[in-house]
């Protein structure tokens, strides 16, 4: 069930944690006085907040493992001095509305749209955590590099489906990645105290609005899978717990009509991710590129083929997070190789990002310009090769 974004403002967190039509058209809002299940089987009790559990502990050897008193992440507790604030950050403003097209996917849309921020979630990958949950219905995906496998961060605006998931945990490179959506909503499962602190710096900072697990009842267990690959989250309710994000701005340059430079007809390839590699077809029926991984289509729950108009890749550097010396961090601020796959062509070219709170630039080898072809699209983050 597709529920549209119309249906509500824009938003904040609640507290501080843990070439298809080019018209995309806002359905009447319907109350929902009611939360999503499974229909298959029955759903457990709606945990309550966590209230204080996602409080850093003293200082130990940081982890990324995940389980938690009713949600995803280890229950941290012994509160910080309220001094003791992550240093490097940098207070963020909103700009305002964009109302030219739909800022994520560059179609044209309802303009009640405008005002919605975008909503990013973090979103399993691991083979527990197949089929997602409304993964197609996100306008953009970012795939990236975690421990052995990858995660999503799934970025919904002007799609909202029932349901979103499986939620899992963040990491510290997201923050760089939601940062340029104009303070977008974060959902997550919660993390280790250092990637804790600094969400939620973050969010003190006005970079993103913190929707955790740990601190809002918009998440809850699907019974159709055993943890921690079952976090679901309820998107309507994550809008509403959250006045405090801007409104979805462009990470993309998007332009119909043929690109400046000739591209190379490319109808299948693959990407080397860690413990992955997907592989994308160009389908001329549909005018879209379809994904497969480990073996197989890549489809949600429902069957849906996951699929877009564009898929990015851009090579970026990984450094060792400071949170967690096992996790890779994805460095998306700066410059590097990209390849832009559109119309069933493949345009080698640069990537670009003057700072974290900036839209990504894509050249040609010329150094022209290079749009994105109006739709959805998926990034794929894979190691720099140099």
């Amino acid at each position: 069930m597709v529920v549209a974004g119309a249906l509500l403002a824009a938003c904040s967190s609640p507290g501080d944690d843990v070439a298809a039509s080019p018209t995309v058209t806002a359905t009447t809002a319907v109350p929902v006085t009611t939360r999503p299940i499974d229909l298959t089987t029955s759903v457990p009790a709606l945990p309550a907040p966590i209230v204080g559990a996602d409080l850093p502990p003293p200082p130990t050897p940081a982890t990324n493992t995940e389980p938690s008193p009713g949600v995803d992440e280890p229950a941290q507790r012994g509160a910080p001095s309220p001094l003791e604030r992550p240093t490097g950050f940098a207070r963020f403003e909103p700009q305002g509305a964009f109302t030219e097209y739909a800022p994520l996917t560059g179609l044209t849309f309802d303009a009640s749209l405008a005002d919605l921020a975008a909503l990013a979630v973090k979103i399993d990958n691991a083979p527990q955590g197949q089929p997602q949950f409304n993964l197609a219905d996100a306008d953009i995906v970012f795939e990236e590099n975690v421990e052995g496998v990858t995660r999503f961060v799934a970025v919904y605006h002007t799609t909202m489906p029932d349901r979103i998931g499986p939620v899992r945990s963040a990491r510290t490179g997201d923050l760089d990645i939601v940062a340029g959506l104009n303070r977008p909503i974060l959902a997550w499962s919660g993390g280790n105290a250092a990637v804790t602190t600094k969400v939620r710096g973050a969010h003190e900072f006005g970079w993103l609005a913190n929707l955790s697990a740990q601190r809002t009842d918009c998440f809850w267990r699907s019974g159709t899978r055993g943890a921690p690959h079952n976090l679901m989250l309820d998107p309507i309710c994550a809008r509403e717990s959250a006045t405090f994000a801007g409104p979805a701005r462009p990470v993309f340059t998007h332009g119909y009509g043929e690109v400046a430079s000739a591209g190379v007809p490319t109808r299948d390839f693959t990407v080397a991710m860690s413990g992955i590699t997907p592989e994308w077809r160009w389908d001329s029926e549909v005018g879209r590129y379809l994904r497969s991984q480990r073996g197989g289509p890549h489809v949600d729950v429902d069957g849906e083929r996951i699929g877009a108009e564009n898929v990015v890749v851009l090579e970026v550097k990984y450094v060792t997070s400071a949170a967690d010396a096992q996790s890779p961090e994805a460095v998306t601020v700066g410059f590097g190789p990209a390849t832009v796959h559109r119309d069933g062509v493949a345009i080698a070219g640069t990537w670009s990002r003057v700072d974290r709170f900036a839209p990504i630039t894509l050249l040609d080898i010329a150094g022209d310009p290079l749009p994105l072809a109006p739709g959805i699209t998926f990034v794929e983050l894979p190691r720099r090769r140099d």
